[in-house]
């Protein structure tokens, strides 16, 4: 998971400036039984540059992230402001306007 997040960091920073960003759960949190999290394969990012996303909404940095996201080797959910994305597919899911959940299939 750890890679595929700085991947994805390093493919949108050569768009956007990202100095920073908040994890808001990992292994940790309140999530469905069967959740990604669990297994060590997801993370909620809360703050890019110390502004919280649901102060951003689906903007320029929050976007391009999210795309940067779908480049990831091994991405499988990718749910945001921007898109919700399952396996490069939308998909239905609620909530996710304030935050970035990402997640990779297992290895």
């Amino acid at each position: 998971m750890v890679n595929a997040l700085i991947s994805a960091l390093e493919i949108a920073s050569q768009s956007i400036s990202i100095t920073s960003i908040h994890l808001a759960a990992t292994t940790n949190g309140l999530h469905a039984t069967s959740s990604n999290h669990y297994k060590g394969l997801a993370v909620d990012i809360s703050r890019i540059n110390g502004i919280p996303i649901s102060n951003m909404g689906a903007n320029n940095i929050v976007t391009t992230l999210q795309q940067a996201i779908e480049n990831t080797p091994n991405r499988r959910e990718n749910f945001g402001p921007a898109m919700k994305l399952k396996l490069g597919q939308p998909w239905t899911i609620s909530g996710h306007s304030d935050h970035i959940h990402f997640a990779i299939n297992g290895q």
